[in-house]
């Protein structure tokens, strides 16, 4: 399977001393359904142009500039000049400290990477075993597509799962609502039937498979409703009955004798 996959990043898991080939593969595929956005009249797809409001033109990306906005004025960037700033090193992910995940705000999980080995190296799979056994997650640093990232590494399976972070200044703070600073008291009549309800709903385990994407499967069925029916071929049975009866009317008509 992961032959027919398309790795994102290539390059080495430093391991203390132990450097071992990696790949990343996204652990996850968005199902959605992409549209383009066709002219209603003679359904060709429109393009969408980059234009500069006041010169009344489009503009090629040889005439663009990145801008940022300080309240008087905007500050430009190059995208040489962007290029040139973003990060570079090797292409390692270096792994910094180990530690208990569940002591990870969840707000600050990302994206989720399968860390695939190169080949067969024991050192990759004495670490996925170590952090299975010691519940414990390697936190580490790597350069991915001119970004830094910090990374969380823990066991899974017969892999390694990579979650990309985020940083903390990213998570914003839940003190900017008022309404939450309110505080609320309850009975015990409230707090019994509260439990009640819950416990009535609790299941042993979450299983996936009990919930799907409604909206798609409407959609799809929709589509499939839609799409036009695929011309049955002929059989030759068929063809060849047909090729006979064309060649009889075509046969041109015997001259009677006198």
């Amino acid at each position: 399977m992961v032959s027919r996959m398309r790795a994102v990043w290539s390059g080495t898991l430093g391991f203390g001393l132990v450097n071992i080939p990696v790949k990343l593969y996204s652990a996850v595929s968005s199902k959605t359904i992409s549209f383009k956005l066709l002219h209603s009249e003679c359904k060709t797809p429109i393009k969408l142009v980059r234009k500069c409001e006041k010169c009344k033109k489009e503009l090629g990306w040889n005439e663009i500039l990145h801008g940022l906005d300080l309240g008087e004025g905007f500050i430009t960037f190059s995208h040489e000049e962007l290029k040139k700033l973003a990060p570079r090193g090797e292409k390692i992910i270096e792994i910094k400290e180990f530690i208990d995940p569940t002591t990870i705000n969840p707000l600050l999980h990302d994206k989720n990477y399968y860390l695939i080995p190169e080949k067969n190296t024991k050192a990759f799979f004495l670490l996925s075993e170590i952090l299975s056994l010691t519940n414990m997650a390697a936190v580490a640093k790597f350069i991915m597509r001119q970004k830094e990232y910090t990374a969380l590494i823990r066991s899974y399976q017969k892999a390694l799962l990579l979650t990309t972070l985020h940083y903390e200044n990213e998570v914003r703070p839940l003190d900017q609502f008022e309404i939450l600073k309110t505080e609320v008291k309850f009975s015990e009549d409230e707090k019994k039937l509260a439990k009640n309800f819950v416990e009535m709903l609790t299941s042993k385990k979450f299983d996936p498979k009990k919930y799907r994407d409604t909206y798609l499967d409407q959609l799809r069925a929709v589509i499939e409703n839609r799409a036009p029916t695929p011309k049955q071929e002929e059989k030759e049975d068929d063809l060849m009955h047909l090729l006979k009866i064309s060649i009889e009317k075509t046969k041109k008509p015997k001259k009677a004798r006198r």
